[in-house]
């Protein structure tokens, strides 16, 4: 609204600004101690993950101007195996060097104030202008679009498969298709399937208008992002109740919900809505309505409320 200057600051960049969702360049500089010493002229500077935690509390150590926020997104120390008790220190110990942490899920909240207080939660958001239904299903066969990140073990990729694996046994013309960052051609996957890959917003969101039912398999949850795209594009949403999705998600109203790593629980879930258009088709037209409470202008004006009362 032009009342802030808001800048994404970063290092070492390894990721195209696209890929990550950017809607500005960041600013890059060659090094930590440069991007640190860079920020006195900033009234707040927000952490977004673990590791910018320390480089914020760096900024701020000799400059009582600039105001640190956290702004934490999952529950980071189960990223890690539990017996990396170093890592999970690390990541406890962030809780404490930034007074105030925003998140978006009541499930993290509490997570995070288990270990630290002023925890605020914010109403999560997307952009309704770019997700939303593109009219373009149509009567051919049905199609299970999945989130497949097989690299990253929270995504529960492995009990993904094996329920879809039983799921085309049982319904063997159904289309089968999966978007994200990772090679699938590396892994054994039994079945028949088409990977678009990672894809920019206006393409990921035609895939998800022309899918019949979006399947999300993750152990946990900070929030479930895509599982709300999938919603605001007018698809039917089978999700694990992973915490950050009961946000939004409500079993057998807007969504299926599943325990996480239960095969059999998802492949009921998904073949009950194959086999009923009806309930189908409500859980698609409820997942619209729902989604139309979650515009991520209301969520900006929250966050800058936020903002306004550290001045």
């Amino acid at each position: 609204n032009g009342r802030f200057d808001i800048k994404i600051i970063s290092f070492n960049r390894t990721k195209d600004s696209e890929d990550m969702r950017m809607y500005t360049q960041p600013v890059l500089y060659p090094n930590k101690k440069e991007m640190c010493c860079d920020q006195n002229d900033s009234d707040f500077v927000v952490a977004t993950y673990w590791t910018t935690a320390y480089y914020v509390s760096e900024m701020i150590k000799n400059n009582l101007k600039t105001i640190p926020l956290y702004f934490i997104q999952d529950y980071e120390s189960w990223f890690y195996p539990e017996s990396d008790k170093k890592t999970g220190f690390k990541i406890l110990n962030t809780y404490d060097l930034i007074k105030n942490k925003i998140v978006y899920s009541e499930w993290l909240k509490q997570k995070i104030s288990r270990h630290s207080n002023n925890v605020i939660k914010i109403t999560p958001g997307i952009n309704l202008d770019i997700f939303y239904p593109r009219g373009i299903k149509s009567k051919r066969v049905k199609r299970i679009l999945g989130m497949a990140r097989p690299s990253t073990p929270r995504r529960g990729f492995d009990n993904m498969i094996k329920a879809l694996k039983i799921i085309k046994e049982e319904h063997p013309y159904l289309e089968i298709a999966f978007f994200g960052p990772d090679d699938l051609k590396k892994y054994k996957i039994p079945f028949k399937y088409k990977n678009y890959g990672l894809l920019k917003e206006d393409a990921l969101t035609k895939l998800y208008s022309s899918s019949d039912i979006f399947v999300e398999a993750s152990l946990f949850h900070g929030l479930g992002l895509t599982g709300m795209e999938a919603m605001a594009c007018g698809t039917a949403c089978v999700l694990t109740d992973s915490g950050g999705p009961s946000e939004y998600a409500i079993n057998n109203e807007n969504a299926i919900l599943v325990q996480p790593g239960d095969t059999q629980q998802m492949v009921n879930a998904i073949s009950f809505l194959i086999k009923d258009d009806l309930a189908r088709e409500r859980l698609r037209q409820n997942g619209l309505e729902t989604m139309n409470r979650y515009p991520i202008r209301n969520t900006a004006v929250e966050f800058e409320k936020i903002l306004w009362s550290f001045i």
